[in-house]
């Protein structure tokens, strides 16, 4: 009997194993570029950014309330570059290393168009909205980690609208992008893809 439910969780584990994974078997997600395109002459490299610092954050919408609460601004992102801080290091560009909300805006360029993939990391929480689709939400805390890819098709090269919610509530904080090209490997994001409308 030992050996017959031995054998039986193997072949479940086998079977598991061989199931692709969920990211691999969704459609993914067309995007839909700027229209208009933005003027490059209006545009300046990164991307903008407003931070909230609520008495504690748990959740996106714990983040959503305290942005709806004021920013105030703080200095533009490099882009989604930001490796795990040490304990007490500010989060991004802010002011502060816990309990931190941004509200992150601007424009992704894709110099190539088809199937992408995204693998965004963060410490904690991020919601990213691009191209007018909601493509990726964690709502945990958790160390400096990722979900996977997510797989967005892009119709023509240019820039898309992102807007995108992070939030960190203790210890410390990352914020990071990893993208694959069409026939390409799964690689750090370069940061000049990013930028923002200048005021």
């Amino acid at each position: 009997m030992k050996a017959l439910v031995t054998g039986l969780v193997g072949l479940a584990a086998a079977l598991l194993a061989a199931l692709p994974a969920l990211s691999e078997t969704q459609a993914p997600t067309t995007l839909r570029p700027a229209d208009p395109q933005p003027d490059p002459a209006h545009l300046a490299p990164g991307l903008k950014v407003g931070y909230a610092y609520p008495g504690d954050v748990k959740f996106l919408t714990d983040a959503w309330r305290a942005i709806d609460s004021g920013l105030e601004p703080g200095p533009p992102l490099i882009g989604f570059d930001y490796p795990n801080t040490l304990p007490g290091e500010p989060a991004l560009t802010s002011r502060r290393a816990t309990r931190v909300v941004a509200l992150i805006e601007g424009y992704m360029r894709f110099d190539e168009a088809g199937e992408h993939a995204l693998e965004f990391w963060s410490n904690d929480g991020l919601e990213v909205l691009l191209g007018g689709a909601r493509i990726y939400r964690f709502d945990e805390r958790r160390p400096c980690d990722t979900a996977g890819p997510v797989r967005v098709n892009v119709p023509q090269p240019g820039w898309y609208a992102l807007k995108a919610v992070f939030f960190q509530r203790l210890s410390t904080s990352c914020l990071l992008l990893k993208m694959q090209k069409p026939g390409g490997r799964l690689l750090w994001a370069p940061t000049d893809i990013y930028a923002y409308e200048k005021d």
